[in-house]
């Protein structure tokens, strides 16, 4: 039986399906198996309310978060998010408008750097206007460098990347989602050296995903990370916010 303490602070948790908890295989393809990390604050008593879905972007986490805050927040209360693709936000009709993006900002990674910085300018402000700190967690992208950090003074990267955190491996940046690739730019209109790096860039990002063959944290579906990696990452937050 759970005993929920009055005095403990709510926890808000979002992102995308990565935060959602395992995933199952076969017939349960589509289906939350195991809550993860949700499971695990209410097993020991915290009141958790979730605000995020598969497959949505940073931005988009937010605002739901945001409705979640605005009808439930109270001061203390801790707040989580895990960090997907930064790229999910970004309207996926003009290829021509995305490949001048890229090129803007000198390379794949550039652009996402510069999307992460927008995501990191409105939740700062949203935890400023409550007073209040949101701990970011590195989920299917990496967080920006500490450094980067410095003038978000309501933003506390919690946790880098989580795939690290698990495999002890040095996932650079993150892993790519499947929507937009290589294929979508005309890599012709580009200068030869900023193309290769382009490719290179995303083929780097691609190439990461082969670390969901680590069954032992990805494992029934090898797409998210399973109950075993949500316990890891429970574990590292109960240590470091002292809950």
């Amino acid at each position: 039986m759970l005993i929920h303490l009055d005095h403990k602070p709510k926890i808000f948790i979002t992102g995308c399906s990565w935060a959602h908890g395992e995933w199952g295989e076969g017939k349960e393809q589509y289906t939350v198996v195991h809550e993860g990390l949700i499971h695990y604050f209410r097993e020991i008593g915290y009141n958790v309310l979730f605000s995020g879905k598969g497959g949505i972007g940073n931005n988009t986490a937010l605002l739901r978060l945001l409705e979640d805050l605005n009808k439930h927040y109270s001061r203390g209360d801790i707040i989580l998010f895990i960090q997907t693709d930064p790229t999910r936000d970004y309207p996926k009709e003009n290829w021509t408008e995305i490949t001048r993006n890229i090129v803007d900002n000198n390379g794949y990674i550039g652009w996402c750097k510069s999307l992460l910085e927008n995501f990191y300018t409105n939740a700062n402000q949203i935890a400023k206007d409550f007073e209040t700190t949101i701990y970011l967690i590195g989920g299917l992208y990496n967080l920006l460098p500490y450094q980067n950090f410095e003038k978000y003074s309501n933003l506390t990267p919690l946790v880098d990347s989580w795939v690290n955190l698990l495999t002890k491996q040095s996932i650079n940046v993150g892993i790519s989602d499947t929507w937009f690739t290589v294929d979508n730019i005309n890599l012709n209109t580009i200068e030869k050296h900023l193309a290769q790096r382009i490719v290179d860039e995303m083929y780097k990002l691609d190439y990461n995903r082969n670390v969901w063959k680590i069954d032992e944290y990805f494992k029934p579906d090898n797409k998210h990370p399973n109950r075993k990696s949500h316990r890891i990452l429970f574990e590292y937050i109960v240590r470091k916010l002292k809950l």
